[in-house]
C-alpha cells in the first residue's frame, strides 16, 4: 500500500518525477503510473492504488483540468477524504473544475505545504 498517490497528465511527466523524489526523500512511499501502459489494466491498478493510498496528490494544471482521467481520479479521492490538490505555476484556483476549485491548494513548489497536506488527509483516515 503506497503512502501517496499521484495523479498527473503525461505532458508533466517530468515535473511529477520531481515531485515524487521529493515526497520519498520526505520517507512517504509513491505510486505513480509512470511505467504504466494504456490499457484496461493500468485503469483497474490506478483505481486499486487511490483505494489502497493514504493521500492522492493530483496535480492541476491548464492540461490536466481538461483530462476526464484525472478529474475522475481527484473525484474518488475526494469522496475517500484523501485529496491533496497541489496547483502548477501555469493555473489558478478559479479555473480549476466543479467542486475542487472550493478545496484548499497547494503550490507545487511549496514542498513543505505539500508534506503537511499529505500528513493531515493521513492522520484524518
Amino acid at each position: 500500500m503506497p503512502d501517496v498517490f499521484i495523479s498527473f497528465t503525461r505532458a508533466e511527466r517530468d515535473l511529477t518525477d520531481n515531485l515524487a523524489r521529493r515526497l520519498a526523500r520526505a520517507g512517504f512511499s509513491v505510486w505513480w503510473d509512470a511505467d504504466l501502459f494504456p490499457g484496461v489494466l493500468a485503469r483497474r491498478q490506478i483505481d486499486t492504488q487511490i483505494r489502497n493510498c493514504s493521500a492522492a496528490v493530483t496535480i492541476w494544471s491548464t492540461r490536466s483540468v481538461e483530462s476526464n482521467w484525472i478529474c475522475s481520479d481527484a473525484g474518488d479521492a475526494m469522496s475517500m477524504g484523501k485529496l491533496v490538490s497541489v496547483l502548477h505555476a501555469d493555473m489558478v484556483p478559479e479555473r480549476l473544475p466543479k467542486p475542487f476549485r472550493h478545496m484548499q491548494t497547494v503550490p507545487l513548489i511549496d514542498t513543505e505545504g505539500i508534506i503537511d497536506a499529505i500528513r493531515r488527509v493521513s492522520a484524518a483516515k
